[in-house]
């Protein structure tokens, strides 16, 4: 049986690959991927009750930084309806958070900047209540191979979400 989840891009469910259960983040295309290694933010719109897809989008700030810290924040054209990749570091990931939100994102993803499998959750610092959108984490392994990827391909697209069954994604 195949099952189809209607959201901005169909997803058709087919017996094939298996999503893990519990928080995901899976790349779409231009290959499949799932990482199961994300933290999820402490603050931040939720994604316990279903999942959020779309084209990721690596640019730089208003300060010409991929840090997300500018007080001036990002091109809203860039931005606007993407899920933005951030780089940590330089300021509070909440901060980050908003000035992506404000441009437009529908959800971060923010790229850690040690070389280590452990990760931390995202703490909301001072600006965290004011974000409605869903923020994670992911290791610097796996952000240099997106950031790389999107360079490379000019369009990736993922999903992020929790599951509580097991689903297959063909």
């Amino acid at each position: 049986a195949e099952i189809t989840i209607n959201c901005m891009d169909s997803v058709q469910l087919t017996p094939s690959l298996i999503f893990p259960t519990g928080n995901y983040f899976i790349l779409f295309e231009p290959v499949y991927k799932k990482y199961t290694n994300i933290a999820l933010a402490s603050f931040g719109g939720s994604v316990k009750t279903s999942f959020i897809s779309g084209n990721l989008v690596y640019e730089k700030d208003q300060s010409n930084s991929y840090s997300g810290c500018s007080p001036n924040g990002f091109n809203q054209d860039k931005l606007t309806g993407k899920i933005a990749i951030i780089d940590r570091g330089d300021c509070e990931f909440g901060f980050k958070a908003l000035k992506a939100q404000e441009a437009g994102a529908k959800a971060v993803i923010i790229v850690d900047k040690q070389q280590s499998y452990s990760l931390i959750s995202p703490a909301a610092g001072s600006y965290g209540a004011q974000v409605k959108i869903p923020v994670i984490m992911i290791t610097y392994k796996d952000g240099t191979y997106l950031k790389n990827l999107l360079s490379s391909s000019g369009s990736t697209k993922v999903s992020l979400g929790f599951d509580s069954r097991s689903l297959s994604v063909h």
